[in-house]
Order: C-alpha cells, then sequence, then structure tokens
C-alpha cells in the first residue's frame, strides 16, 4: 500500500530471467522509483533489489549532465580548467579534450561530465572562468536520431545484437550490399515500408515513427528539453525596456565607474609589475655587460703599461748609451787641447816676468841717492 501510494505504475512485465520491468506514468514516479524503492523494500522488511534504469533512458540522463566549452587554447590543461570549476563550487566528474577524427591532434573543445543537472545548468549559465579568461559554455543536445542497424538495416536496433547474418540491401532488399545490387536501372524499394526510397532514407516514415518516439522519450525523461520559448524584445521598445529613474541610473553609473576604476588599477597593477620586472632583468643584463666592458679594458691596459714600460726601458738604454758616448766625446777633447794650454800658461809667465824686470829697474837711484846723502 505504501508502495502505490508513491509510485504509479502504469505496466509491469516479468521475464524468464526473473527481471521485473515497471513502467512508471510519469517522471515523479519514475524518480521515486528509482531513487527511494530499494529503501521502501528494506524498511518493509523485503529483500532489497537492484535497480537499473534501460539504456535508452540512461543515455538521456548521462546527456544532462554533459556541457561544452569550445575555443579554449591548447595550452590550458584539463587540470587546471577542474581546479578553476571546483573554486566557484561545481562538482566535476571529468574534464575531457576532445581530439580529431583520427585521433593524433586534440582540439580547442572540452567536455565537461558534471555529477548531476543543476551542476551542469549552474555552469552553463555562468560559463568558465580560468583566471582573467572567459569562456561560454553550452549544454549537451539530445539525440534525437533513432539507431538503425547497418545489416538488416531495421530502426532501433544495432548490429552487436542482430541476429541476422546476411547483408541486406538498402536499394532493393535483397540479401547483398548494396554495391553489388544489380538492379540499379529499377525502382528503389525500402525493405521496411516498401515504399519508393532506400532504406536508409530519412523520409521513410518508419524513420519518422521511430524518431518521433525517440523525441517523445526524451521530452519524457529530460529536464532541459522543455525551455520556454519567447520572442526576442524589441529594443527599441520602451514596455520591454523602460525607462529607469534617475537615481537608480546615477546608481547604475557609480558601480559601473568603479568596477571600470577597479580594471583601470588591476591593468595598471600588473603593467606596473611587468615593466618592473622588465627592467629588472634589462638592469641585469646591463650589469652584466658594463663588467664584462671593464674587465676587457682593464686587461687591455695591462697589455698597454707592459708595452710602454718596455718601449721606456729601451728609451733609457739609448739614452745613456748617448750620454756616456758625448762624455766620451769630451774627454778625448780635452786631451787633445791641455799642452797649447800649457804653453800658452809659460809665454805668459815669461811676459809677465820680463815686465817685472822692466818695471823694477828705475828703482836703483834711489838707492844711489841714499848713499850719497850719507856722504
Amino acid at each position: 500500500m505504501m508502495i502505490t501510494k508513491l509510485i504509479q505504475v502504469s505496466h509491469q512485465q516479468l521475464s524468464r530471467s526473473g527481471i521485473f520491468t515497471l513502467y512508471a506514468t510519469d517522471i515523479s514516479s519514475f524518480n521515486r522509483l528509482l531513487n527511494e524503492f530499494s529503501n521502501i523494500l528494506i524498511a518493509n522488511g523485503e529483500l532489497s533489489a537492484s535497480l537499473y534504469v534501460p539504456r535508452s533512458i540512461q543515455r538521456i540522463k548521462d546527456t544532462e549532465k554533459v556541457a561544452f566549452v569550445k575555443r579554449v587554447d591548447l595550452e590550458i590543461p584539463e587540470k587546471r580548467i577542474n581546479d578553476a570549476l571546483k573554486e566557484v563550487g561545481l562538482d566535476v566528474e571529468n574534464v575531457v579534450r576532445l581530439t580529431s577524427k583520427d585521433g593524433n591532434h586534440s582540439t580547442r573543445t572540452i567536455k565537461i561530465i558534471f555529477k548531476d543537472v543543476q551542476n551542469r545548468n549552474t555552469f552553463v549559465h555562468i560559463g568558465l572562468q580560468v583566471d582573467s579568461m572567459h569562456f561560454t559554455a553550452e549544454p549537451a543536445i539530445q539525440n534525437i536520431k533513432p539507431v538503425q542497424c547497418y545489416i538488416c538495416l531495421k530502426n532501433n536496433q544495432v548490429a552487436k545484437y542482430c541476429k541476422t547474418k546476411q547483408q541486406i540491401c538498402a536499394r532493393c532488399g535483397g540479401n547483398h550490399r548494396i554495391e553489388q545490387c544489380t538492379d540499379s536501372q529499377q525502382t528503389t524499394k525500402c525493405c521496411n515500408c516498401q515504399g519508393d526510397h532506400l532504406a536508409t532514407s530519412n523520409d521513410c516514415p518508419r524513420f519518422k515513427e521511430q524518431k518521433t518516439k525517440v523525441k517523445k522519450l526524451v521530452n519524457q525523461y529530460s529536464s532541459t528539453t522543455k525551455p520556454t520559448t519567447t520572442n526576442v524584445p524589441a529594443l527599441q521598445c520602451l514596455n520591454e525596456f523602460p525607462l529607469l529613474a534617475s537615481s537608480q541610473q546615477g546608481q547604475q553609473d557609480y558601480i559601473h565607474n568603479g568596477m571600470i576604476d577597479e580594471i583601470i588599477n588591476l591593468l595598471t597593477s600588473k603593467m606596473e609589475k611587468i615593466i618592473e620586472e622588465t627592467t629588472n632583468k634589462l638592469f641585469k643584463t646591463l650589469h652584466q655587460k658594463i663588467k664584462k666592458i671593464e674587465k676587457f679594458m682593464s686587461t687591455f691596459e695591462n697589455i698597454m703599461n707592459e708595452d710602454i714600460d718596455d718601449s721606456n726601458s729601451d728609451e733609457e738604454i739609448q739614452v745613456y748609451k748617448d750620454k756616456k758616448k758625448e762624455q766620451q766625446q769630451k774627454q778625448h777633447i780635452e786631451k787633445t787641447t791641455k799642452p797649447t794650454t800649457t804653453s800658452i800658461i809659460t809665454s805668459s809667465k815669461a811676459s809677465n816676468a820680463s815686465n817685472e824686470t822692466t818695471t823694477k829697474a828705475p828703482q836703483k837711484p834711489k838707492a844711489t841717492a841714499k848713499t850719497v846723502k850719507t856722504r
């Protein structure tokens, strides 16, 4: 009784392997059946049962948790994106960068799988913020195209579980490949609806029928495939965009100016930091070059001083030799001029002596005079 009050089941089916298939009448019953049925059985003393969702429904549920971010630089690693999402409080299960079809090259598209739909919807609303870079996010789109087996060409069936061993022709429905079909000139015949089109055509009524069923299934179990469609408002319409009051306008201008000032201050601080780092690097490089030049100049001056010392010593030796030669010449000249000087001296002495005798001769009469007086 408790189960019937919580869960409304329209149909149930038992297979040979003992598996029950329950068909819920609405989404609320489906979610309760999925999340609370095991707890209800345990509370009533029954054995616990393992529940699983059909693959078609599980695919819809999984798609609701996926979002894509495009044009993300290849230099940004997945771990950096994961950390940025966790910093804003989002619960992320996996971050994967998509590759090219050949699998050899990474693309600029990031696939992000969240824990639930709420985290995915929040992420789509705010986008991805990595440092100062912002990227818009897009939700994954549900695939409403029905699957088709490429062996038997039946809809809503895959080749992995196909029991038909023979390939069916998409043109005539024969047991051969379409490349081997010999009825190329005849009218095409669909093996599903017997219409005059290929079995793989999207215009096939069976294909359209299956597509409608898949779309209905997606709309039934998806919580994000029911967007509210509204007309785009006209920018010039005052009803859609009424004029704001002056106080509100002033407040918005103040907030706007404050945001601009914050952005300018942030950019200025970053530019100053970059300029300071660049200037320090330039001064450091210039200082190293100046040291190299000073070292080179000092070595060059030492070499020049050594050359000058050698040249000075050679000049001093030459000057000494010249002086010695001059002294030798003077001594030789003095030796050659000495006899003439002695002869000149002797002749001068003789002349002086003769002069003295001539000057002294007139003094004799004085002596005679004296003698006369004595008489």
